[in-house]
């Protein structure tokens, strides 16, 4: 049995000090920031209260020993070691986790262009400039190499059926082709659709997909019922391929995973958004709205305040509310907070001032 110690900690915001059973190792508050100036908890056996409670506490104040006293050096205490890191972060250091982390997504791709990579997932939220990375690489000294109707590579987006995956994989077949599938998750949910992708993204030499259904589209076309894919396909999605998926979904998610590189932009947290936000704004972002009064500033500013209330914490939303800037500069701000933020957002602010004012 491992018995924690504890120096200093906290329990229904009363002092709490001594030896417990230990029921789940240490582990940071999951926003990173102290509570009650404890940066973590850990939960015990507490005989006081007959029932397990968690103590907030700092790693420091507490040591962990078998019931014997003796020190428990295999015990890990790090339960979350990204919640940890994220604790002890700056925020210098986080812009610079995420430079780099896009600046995988732009060197993967290449490889995707190169032909050394076949099969690439990128994940992460929505409207954080995944597409657009992806797209900026595919076109990086492209201009008038792939003219006509063919261009070496595709976007697919929305809804496609198996039959027309089939025939898109067939006009893209060709090494050095490249088809991208952005935001069409869909495509998993159709147990065809999912294996003609797990054919072509198979780590074999040769890469054998089959149509062994009767097709009058195919013959109309011209496309045989089996043909070898040479080409690369990336996928750039909302979805943690990893976890919180039904049965069925992860089932072919972790085939895909097995055959594919997987990039996980890692930007779950708030914080992480918005930083990156600041930084596309500060590259350039919004340098065509030609702002002149600090505007670019205040708009920052705006969805920082207001980053837990936003229908969607994205760089589409800061080109949204830019463009309610332009089109009204001195009343934007209650624009966007009818058309760009949840209803209850605008109560609460009625509500303070309601308040405020019966107060004074």
């Amino acid at each position: 049995m491992a018995i924690v110690h504890i120096t200093k900690g906290s329990y229904l915001n009363e002092e709490i000090s001594g030896s417990f059973e230990l029921m789940k190792e240490w582990a940071p508050t999951v926003s990173g920031e102290p509570v009650n100036g404890f940066y973590g908890f850990v939960t015990v056996w507490h005989n006081g209260f007959s029932k397990k409670v968690r103590v907030r506490c700092n790693k420091e104040d507490i040591e962990v020993t078998d019931d014997s006293g003796e020190l428990a050096p295999s015990h890990d205490t790090t339960a979350d070691p990204t919640a940890e890191y994220f604790s002890i972060e700056s925020e210098e250091e986080a812009v610079q986790r995420i430079r780099k982390t896009f600046a995988l997504v732009d060197k993967a791709t290449r490889g995707v262009k190169s032909g050394h990579i076949s099969g690439l997932v990128i994940s992460g939220p929505p409207g954080i400039g995944k597409s657009y990375n992806v797209m900026e690489m595919l076109t990086e000294g492209a201009v008038g190499a792939m003219g006509g109707t063919h261009r070496g590579w595709e976007v697919v987006k929305g809804h496609i059926t198996p039959i027309g995956l089939y025939q898109k994989l067939y006009n893209f077949r060709n090494k050095g082709d490249i088809l991208v599938f952005d935001d069409c998750d869909a495509v998993w949910g159709d147990e065809t659709s999912a294996n003609l992708l797990k054919a072509v993204l198979d780590s074999s030499d040769v890469r054998t997909v089959q149509w062994n259904s009767e097709s009058h589209a195919l013959r109309r076309e011209d496309i045989p019922s089996s043909f070898e894919f040479c080409g690369s396909i990336v996928f750039i999605t909302n979805k943690d391929f990893r976890s919180g998926n039904s049965a069925k979904m992860q089932t072919h998610y972790d085939a895909v995973l097995s055959r594919c590189h997987y990039l996980d932009l890692e930007m779950s947290r708030k914080t992480d958004l918005m930083l990156r936000i600041k930084q596309i704004v500060s590259d350039g972002m919004l340098d065509s709205y030609s702002f002149q009064n600090g505007e670019e500033q205040e708009i920052v500013s705006f969805v920082r305040e207001n980053m837990n209330d936003l229908n969607e914490l994205s760089l589409r939303m800061v080109k949204k509310i830019a463009d309610l800037a332009v089109s009204d500069p001195s009343d934007w701000r209650d624009l966007a907070e009818f058309t760009c933020m949840q209803q209850e957002a605008k109560f609460r602010r009625l509500l303070r001032q309601k308040k405020a004012a019966q107060e004074s």
